[in-house]
């Protein structure tokens, strides 16, 4: 058995080994296979409570619960996602295809399209999608490193780190956690390809499969998420360290080393420069808020602010890996990005360490250096000269860089085993103990992904600036029945942000909801003016029950026109209405006016005629109410369902009544 230090030695300075040629099960691929076993059971109990939560609003109903496409499942929507190039119609951004269809896939699991859809299903693939990832994180650790205890160890990090959990908790991104199984499992694919020191024509054939099988994977992970399309980049990476098919061959120089190897990667660039083309032109093609920006520097003024964001950006990032806690998907950007602020004065100081801890290692600790140019690499579209979101920096940028970040670490462990010596143990069960606290802050960060009230509080208390959390509260304090909370959370987003039509709107609607629709109908007409986009039809429905709150009942009916015209169903229009009428205007007549006008248009709603029903017994108007009452039994009957008891009841009350009328 090697001596401590010098397995400390095998850890720093790997060289894989070929595997080509059959070889029996032994006992150390059992070790391997029961590791990864573990490793994907210990994901997946420490994500149990994800498959307890529910859709969240922040891309969820795009993607899943109002996408008709991912709802009701067919050919012609899978013909849709892939045809729709560079003009994706099902989902704002970029191509992604993979994406939406293992999403229609997971739908058809979870029931019928008519029916309120479960999120568990969703839930379970992600987190499945991420047990996968995590043991291929081991697979490809173990093959670069050797030994089963420090890959174990860091493949768990992998998978229970606390910034992984805005891409495994949340649905929508979906296309992050299929993205880098695959693109994990072609890195995998690719080390196993170009490890192999043997010459035979078998050797030779089972190695192009295995380069086939990476370019397969690369190209499946950009149809699932184009992010990862530099990976061709990373791989020239690989190629320097831990494969040392670049820089250390004898007798030949550096470039005449990369170009040996560049033949090989002819397909898998121009695959990224296809999908770059791709996911310029889709992002770019995106509505307002999820389109590409590029930064434009005119000026020395705007480079040295350009220098500092990125500064920043990076520095966030690294303290998102080192100390996750306060995790957001939303974050503030510094009103000022120059050198004078302190904050971005010492990010470019880190910065510029990283930079020479990383020119430094070039030869001594090549680890370092390969890990902290990978991540560098995946993280580029997200550090600031390209942006695809309002936010400075999002946890799911780091979830495939986080395998590169690794690598310096483990490079940490084997420099403290050669310094401590035989103690090596002692420092691998140091690196172990870490496991523990981002387990508790990993279940805690689900909490604030677990539904959307949750997650819009972290986002406002960590991006104050942002009008985008009030706004999303207000919402759904509506939806919640607490209009008053609606109206303090929306003027609250309207003072960070005054022109914002949506906030409007939900401001409109509460003041309705609390009694007040003097205030609400200039704000209804203000965010109609400014324009409400796609919810056009529903500024107009709660413009007509502000109208049929104030009484003006012509004002009312050529806003609920409107409405229609603007896609709004006619029933759920007038059935709003004549709710705003029983409810907030206690106008009862009218109420059952509207309630039959939603019959009218859809004569087969049970819930429309009990309604009307309460409407005309509130209006005095009590056998116009028997008989709707009596027409709805009469449907249930009919369609074999139970009667409702409080229904029942309120029939033999209005017969009693009108007994004692008559007597």
């Amino acid at each position: 058995m090697p001596a401590a230090h010098e397995r400390a030695a095998l850890i720093s300075s790997p060289s894989i080994q070929p595997s080509d040629g059959a070889s029996p099960l032994t006992s150390r691929r059992l070790y391997l296979h029961a590791s990864g076993l573990a490793v994907a059971t210990i994901t997946l109990l420490a994500y149990l409570p994800t498959l307890s939560s529910d859709f969240v609003r922040l891309d969820d109903y795009q993607y899943v619960v109002d996408n008709e496409l991912v709802r009701d499942p067919s050919w012609e929507g899978v013909l849709r996602f892939f045809a729709e190039v560079t003009h994706p119609s099902t989902v704002e951004g970029y191509y992604q295809p993979l994406t939406m269809l293992s999403l229609m896939l997971d739908s058809m699991l979870a029931g019928s399209p008519v029916d309120p859809i479960e999120p568990f299903v969703f839930h379970l693939t992600n987190v499945l999608l991420h047990a996968v990832t995590s043991v291929l994180v081991l697979l490809v650790l173990q093959r670069i490193f050797g030994g089963l205890t420090v890959p174990i160890v860091f493949a768990l990090i992998f998978a229970l780190h606390p910034v992984q959990v805005e891409s495994v908790a949340w649905i929508s991104q979906r296309k992050t956690v299929l993205a880098t199984a695959l693109a994990v499992g072609s890195i995998l694919a690719y080390l196993a390809a170009t490890s192999s020191s043997v010459s035979d024509r078998t050797a030779n054939t089972r190695q192009r499969r295995r380069m086939a099988i990476a370019f397969v994977l690369y190209v499946l992970a950009n149809l699932a998420k184009p992010t990862v399309m530099l990976l061709p980049l990373v791989f020239l990476l690989l190629d320097y360290w831990p494969l040392r098919r670049i820089g250390r061959n004898e007798g030949r120089g550096l470039w005449s080393n990369v170009r040996s190897c560049l033949p090989e990667k002819l397909s898998f660039l121009l695959a990224m420069i296809l999908f770059g083309y791709i996911a310029a032109v889709s992002q770019t093609s995106a509505g307002q808020g999820a389109g590409m920006a590029i930064a434009q520097i005119t000026s020395l003024d705007l480079l040295s602010r350009w220098i500092g964001l990125l500064c920043y950006n990076l520095m966030l990032y690294a303290r998102c890996i080192v100390l996750p806690v306060h995790l957001s998907p939303f974050r503030d950007v510094p009103a000022d990005l120059s050198f004078s602020n302190p904050a971005v004065s010492l990010s470019i100081a880190g910065t510029l360490v990283v930079l020479a801890v990383t020119l430094l290692s070039v030869r001594r600790r090549p680890a370092v250096f390969v890990g902290l140019v990978a991540s560098a690499i995946l993280m580029s579209p997200a550090l600031g000269p390209v942006r695809f979101m309002a936010s400075l920096v999002a946890d799911r940028f780091l979830y495939l860089p986080l395998l590169f970040l690794l690598l310096p670490a483990v490079e940490l462990i084997a420099s403290a085993e050669r310094r401590f010596h035989a103690r090596g143990a002692l420092v691998r069960a140091a690196a172990a103990l870490w496991l523990l606290p981002l387990l508790v802050l990993t279940r805690s960060q689900q909490e604030i992904w677990s539904n959307s009230k949750a997650l819009w509080t972290r986002v406002e208390s960590t991006a104050p600036s942002l009008d985008q959390a009030p706004n999303n509260l207000a919402y759904l304090a509506l939806e919640e029945d607490r209009p008053e909370e609606a109206v303090a959370y929306a003027q609250r987003a309207l003072a960070l942000n005054p022109s914002n039509s949506s906030t409007l709107h939900a401001l409109g609607r509460a003041y309705v909801r609390t009694r007040q629709p003097k205030l609400a109908l200039p704000v209804l007409e203000q965010a109609l003016t400014i324009g409400l986009g796609p919810i056009t039809g529903s500024g107009y429905v709660a413009k007509a029950e502000a109208l049929i709150c104030l009484g003006q009942d012509t004002a009312a009916e050529a806003a609920c026109r409107s409405a229609i015209e603007n896609g709004f169903s006619a029933s759920g229009c007038y059935a709003a209405v004549a709710d705003a009428a029983l409810r907030w205007a206690r106008d009862y007549d009218r109420a059952a006016a509207y309630f039959g006008r939603a019959i009218e248009a859809e004569p087969e709603n049970l819930t429309y005629r009990w309604n009307r029903g309460t409407a005309l017994e509130a209006a005095g108007r009590r056998s116009e109410a028997l008989a709707e009452y009596e027409e709805v039994r009469r449907r249930y009957q009919e369609a074999d369902i139970a009667f409702p008891p409080e229904l029942a009841e309120a029939m033999d009350r209005l017969r009693q009544q009108l007994e004692a009328d008559g007597g």
